[in-house]
């Protein structure tokens, strides 16, 4: 029996700029000082592409224990833009966590107190 929710993600301490949930997409925005965080997921493909990313640089993080790839960008959304973001997948779903004016060490600081809660773990 799968969770009632897939990959689920909080902020602890941040506060919830805003929430939206419909079809199946939710979207929360978090907030601390000038730094936003984006976590976004999809029960399928993202609808759209988006637009042009340029990788700037990427690292790796752990997320509950696992590794992740977090890129930061040159260009993101077809516009000269400097985000980081993480880019997954659980199952069917598709999760894209994008961090907006905030520090490496801001981005890393949340990410290492995520927690992940998969439909299934075998895409690790």
């Amino acid at each position: 029996m799968m969770p009632e929710q897939p990959w689920t993600f909080d902020a602890p301490g941040w506060s919830v700029a805003s929430r939206d949930e419909r079809d199946g997409h939710l979207r929360i925005e978090y907030a601390a000082g000038s730094c936003r965080i984006v976590f976004e997921r999809w029960p399928g493909l993202p609808p759209t592409p988006g637009g042009v990313m340029q990788v700037a640089s990427r690292r790796q993080v752990m997320v509950d224990g696992v590794t992740k790839e977090v890129v930061t960008t040159s260009m993101f959304a077809g516009r000269a833009d400097e985000v980081q973001v993480l880019f997954d997948r659980d199952g069917p779903a598709h999760i894209r966590i994008v961090f907006r004016h905030c520090t490496r060490e801001q981005a890393d600081a949340v990410l290492a107190g995520a927690t992940l809660r998969r439909w299934s773990r075998s895409f690790r």
